[in-house]
């Protein structure tokens, strides 16, 4: 059936041009070669031959990412194998455009693709589906973390900790515990319902306590609300007290033998280099040489003379007595 509509097509083209060249001016009609009539007949031809295509695009829904997002439903398409591409609006009716760059906010958008000619097919628009852009999954993040306690700081007064690590949470956070997986946990616990942080009583008991609790998020406009439920446990230790570690150490002190002291002493010299501390010998030298006689004081010091000597002994801490 295909071949004999591109057949009948020609035909008539061949014959629009016959007449076309009848009804010219005669000077046309004589110069008129008999290949110029068969071009502008397979010219018509060609423009004759594209067949229809067609596009449907289905209507899709996406979470929220903060980011631009673009439409990637299910497309049927039948003729052209050309480029598709999609432009959006603010309204079903397509008179309010958006550019694709802000495509990105939670609501709802509008969406009509249009599929481009290929050398056998012409192009075609699609009809117009809807593209939602919903609220995403809250990113809730909850660890519960193992936490001991001396029973020695619980003997006087209540103790507050901190037993959940929060993240990532979107909107008001909320604490709740659902399970007393502990019995006497009850008794002796109790969960802030804002902060979450969990009160420990005074008096506590020795013991591995448990339960557990549900971390909720509210969400706002981008996410949704969302909860995640752990386990808490809290070991309370008995306390025992470890005497102090340590060891004895002898106490030294010096004792002075002799102080210190500087003594000096008086040389004597002559011009031949003889030399003496003696100052007779010295005199009795110069008269019998002549010559110049001179002398020099020499400084000497005398550190004291000591020695240590144990006088007692001294207590030296290794490790201070604590609570375990």
């Amino acid at each position: 059936m295909k071949v004999k509509s591109i057949i009948s097509a020609m035909l008539a083209a061949a014959l629009v041009a016959c007449l076309a060249v009848a009804y010219a001016p005669a000077a046309y009609a004589a110069n008129a070669s008999s290949a110029q009539v068969l071009a502008v007949g397979s010219q018509a031809a060609q423009s004759t031959t594209k067949q229809a295509s067609s596009i449907k695009i289905e209507a899709q829904t996406k979470a929220y990412t903060g980011k631009r997002l673009a439409y990637t439903g299910k497309v049927a398409r039948t003729g052209s194998t050309g480029k598709v591409t999609y432009k959006y609006y603010r309204d079903k009716a397509c008179t309010k455009p958006i550019a694709a760059k802000n495509v990105k906010a939670i609501g709802t958008y509008w969406v009509r693709a249009t599929l481009a000619a290929d050398g056998s097919f012409r192009s075609a628009k699609s009809n117009v589906a809807r593209f939602t852009i919903a609220k995403a999954k809250n990113p809730l993040a909850v660890h519960a973390k193992a936490l001991g306690v001396n029973s020695k700081t619980l003997a006087s007064k209540t103790r507050t900790v901190k037993a959940l690590a929060v993240s990532k949470a979107k909107g008001e956070k909320s604490f709740k515990v659902v399970k007393w997986t502990t019995k006497k946990a009850k008794k002796y616990f109790t969960v802030d319902k804002r902060t979450g942080k969990t009160t420990v009583r005074k008096g506590t008991p020795a013991g591995t306590y448990k339960f557990k609790v549900k971390v909720s998020a509210d969400g706002n406009k981008s996410y949704k609300g969302g909860s995640k439920t752990v386990t808490v446990r809290i070991g309370v230790k008995q306390s025992t007290w470890i005497e102090e570690q340590g060891h004895w150490e002898p106490v030294y002190t010096t004792v002075v033998d002799q102080e210190a002291y500087t003594t000096t002493t008086r040389v004597y010299y002559t011009h031949d280099g003889w030399s003496s501390s003696d100052r007779d010998a010295a005199r009795a030298h110069h008269i019998e040489v002549g010559g110049h006689l001179g002398w020099d004081d020499i400084v000497e010091e005398h550190p004291a003379v000591t020695h240590q000597e144990q006088t007692g002994q001294r207590w030296v801490v290794d490790t201070p007595g604590h609570w375990e």
